[in-house]
């Protein structure tokens, strides 16, 4: 079983980016005593200690440092992920796959590539090459959208 999730990086996030307890505590609408003892409580279950504490200001340590620039990434991949997830759910397609034929480059396409993923509508793009007739044998297999 994991023993890091990601309220506790949501945790150590804001107690990285406002610089004691206190202020995350505030940040996070909880009282700092909580945020203490769910930082110890991490810490005995990580088996390390993720901030050098000095008084009311604390920093990172190497370890919390590394779990926090990782731990960023996830909380932003989760974050995108359900976004996909309410995207879909109100009609958006997760994935469009599109093919084109080998007389037209791929280059070809990338300013509209571009654009599509300028809307940041959550949707995937796959792309496809086919030459001769296999185009329309993409969309007629369903390997395309039509």
């Amino acid at each position: 079983m994991l023993k890091l999730s990601l309220e506790a990086i949501e945790l150590v996030d804001a107690i990285a980016r406002h610089g004691s307890f206190a202020a995350a505590a505030v940040r996070l609408n909880k009282v700092p005593s909580t945020i203490s003892y769910a930082v110890g409580k991490l810490e005995e279950q990580l088996g390390m200690q993720l901030f050098e504490r000095n008084g009311p200001r604390v920093t990172l340590t190497s370890a919390g440092d590394e779990m926090l620039k990782e731990g960023r990434w996830l909380l932003t991949a989760a974050r995108d992920l359900e976004s996909r997830m309410r995207q879909i759910a109100t009609g958006y397609e997760s994935e469009l796959r599109l093919v084109h034929d080998s007389l037209i480059p791929t280059q070809a396409l990338i300013g509209d590539i571009r654009a599509f993923e300028d809307l940041r509508c959550g949707t995937r793009l796959r792309i496809g090459c086919e030459a001769l007739t296999g185009t329309w044998e993409a969309l007629r297999e369903g390997r395309a959208a039509s």
